[in-house]
């Protein structure tokens, strides 16, 4: 349901896009998850806040527990499902895993879920 939001003056152009993009990818997800069955991700997107060579990154709430958290969603081609090990989406993707359990390891808070819903 679209509702009608009054904004300040500082509301910028940019942080708007932000916010429709994420709206925008928050309704594809749960298309995608319901043409394959799945429930979608207990996760509200609200603004996207990064864009990389693997996919776009958005600020979101958890449903279960309120939290504020990041999600990223990766864009795996369809040539890198058919065998993943020969891909280069994949290896940079176990790389960027890599990075983030260093990260891990050094005290830093990080939550990684791996979800499979598209």
């Amino acid at each position: 349901m679209a509702s009608l939001q009054v904004r300040g003056p500082d509301f910028s152009v940019t942080k708007q896009k932000a916010i429709e993009d994420a709206n925008k990818m928050q309704k594809v997800v749960a298309e995608q998850c319901s043409k394959v069955g799945k429930d979608p991700p207990q996760y509200r997107l609200s603004e996207l806040i990064g864009k990389g060579s693997f996919g776009r990154v958005y600020k979101a709430t958890s449903l279960t527990t309120n939290q504020l958290v990041a999600v990223k969603i990766i864009d795996i081609e369809e040539s890198d499902t058919v065998n993943p090990k020969l891909a280069d989406t994949y290896s940079d993707l176990l790389k960027e895993i890599s990075a983030l359990q260093l990260l891990s390891n050094s005290g830093a808070k990080n939550i990684n879920h791996v979800i499979d819903a598209l």
